[in-house]
């Protein structure tokens, strides 16, 4: 990132920058918003059993993984008990891509119908440009989706139901 962050009030404490891998060469980052020495890459091992985090300080690194059993532990541990005892943190929030933002349910909802309303509308469909590019001819976002719920009403309300269901049962 190229703007200038404020330097760490706090010495004990190492802000940390996040990277996260979802596949080889397809990755998001969560930088600290103070100024970070420290970079940490969380991805699934080669062998797909394990999450894998490199820790890396300058040219120092550590590399450690968590079986399926502890990472749901730590993801129970962080949604549900540190995350309501943290304070807000120093600094600006940065702007771009967000897993938090991407995974509400109003989002998700809308990617469930959006899906649908790919496959109903007679004229969407996908050019393949090549090297992973495509072009998208017909509506798109919001405009599909309000078509769908317009000419499919029964359907959207069907996928809004199994939805919520979903979503209540956890």
């Amino acid at each position: 990132m190229n703007r200038k962050r404020k330097p760490n009030p706090y010495p004990n404490e190492q802000p940390t920058d996040l990277t996260f891998w979802f596949r080889d060469g397809s990755c998001v980052g969560c930088d600290a918003r103070l100024k970070a020495n420290t970079r940490v890459s969380v991805g699934r091992t080669d062998s797909k059993r394990a999450l894998g985090f490199v820790v890396r300080r300058g040219e120092a690194s550590l590399d450690f993984v968590l079986d399926k059993d502890q990472v749901a532990e730590l993801a129970t541990y962080l949604k549900h008990v540190a995350l309501k005892l943290l304070r807000s943190p120093l600094g600006r929030k940065q702007g771009g891509l967000s897993l938090v933002a991407m995974h509400t349910p109003k989002r998700l909802l809308f990617m469930e119908l959006e899906a649908a309303a790919q496959k109903a509308h007679p004229e969407y469909h996908e050019v393949d440009l090549g090297d992973g590019c495509f072009e998208v001819k017909g509506p798109e976002g919001e405009a599909l989706v309000a078509w769908f719920k317009k000419n499919r009403p029964k359907e959207a309300a069907r996928i809004e139901r199994a939805f919520t269901k979903k979503l209540w049962a956890g």
